[in-house]
């Protein structure tokens, strides 16, 4: 019968060896930052298929196969560098098609600034929206994206996402005038239009935390990676460690103890997995 509770320190996984982490000693912030990501991105997997797998053509993350899968497996195969296993191998391929190139630009610069262009599809996705809860427009057989009448077209989609999406829509299409305005008239009613965006959509200004090139040290001093893979070891085999010997385990040297854990490595690995990060400028 599998142990489902780790109480000796020499109960825990052989695959965990603080010499396997070494060879982040001297990678950037920025490199440990993708290795935290790629992580998070195991943890959603192994949550994904937990709650869906009935729903799912894909029944578990084995046997989707995907770049989690194989992460996963590369941290317990005593690889835990996982830059090199993810899907480009951390290359940014050349687009050589100039639709993909400034496809790929824009979700590029979305992911650094939140803000892009509406695509045709999501275009024809909200105007189905509109059809769905108006019944069809005068002008459904337009070539011109099934252009709707005037008052339809000029509904707010704030209003129209906010009522009818049973997820909360955060993403909403802008349309500025670049032709009529000045840039600095453009930002003041976008700063104006927020206020109201977010009344509209119920959806409050996000707090951040900032994380600075500096802390890149504290993630090999406190030891992030190690907690990280060990909490994913823990979710998919379902096996809990005591904390003292999970302490022990991170930290053999006794440089931190559970009371310190608790008070500075958690917080930090918590800023550091959360979506509401401001990474450092270059």
């Amino acid at each position: 019968m599998r142990q489902s509770f780790i109480k000796k320190l020499e109960d825990m996984p052989g695959w965990f060896n603080h010499d396997n982490y070494a060879i982040f000693d001297d990678f950037s912030f920025e490199e440990l930052y993708k290795e935290i990501q790629s992580r998070i991105s195991i943890d959603l997997a192994l949550d994904f298929f937990a709650e869906n797998s009935r729903d799912s053509d894909y029944k578990s993350i084995e046997e989707h196969g995907a770049f989690e899968w194989q992460a996963y497996n590369s941290i317990l195969s005593g690889s835990p560098t996982l830059s090199r296993v993810s899907p480009d191998n951390g290359e940014n391929f050349e687009c050589y098609n100039l639709i993909d190139h400034l496809i790929d630009r824009q979700l590029s610069s979305y992911h650094k600034y939140g803000v892009r262009m509406m695509g045709a599809g999501e275009l024809r996705h909200l105007n189905g929206k509109l059809d769905e809860k108006f019944g069809p427009g005068e002008y459904v057989e337009d070539f011109n994206m099934e252009l709707l009448d005037f008052k339809r077209f000029h509904l707010p989609l704030a209003h129209l996402l906010g009522e009818s999406d049973v997820c909360k829509y955060s993403q909403v299409p802008i349309v500025f005038d670049l032709e009529s305005f000045t840039d600095k008239e453009i930002l003041a009613g976008v700063k104006d239009l927020l206020s109201v965006m977010r009344k509209q959509l119920s959806i409050a200004e996000p707090s951040k935390s900032r994380v600075w090139v500096s802390d890149r040290d504290k993630i090999l001093e406190y030891k992030v990676l190690q907690t990280l893979d060990l909490r994913l070891w823990q979710k998919y085999e379902g096996i809990r460690i005591k904390k003292s010997v999970l302490i022990v385990a991170l930290y053999p040297n006794g440089e931190r103890g559970e009371v310190e854990f608790d008070a500075t490595v958690n917080p930090f690995i918590k800023k550091l997995t959360s979506e509401n990060v401001i990474l450092p400028t270059k």
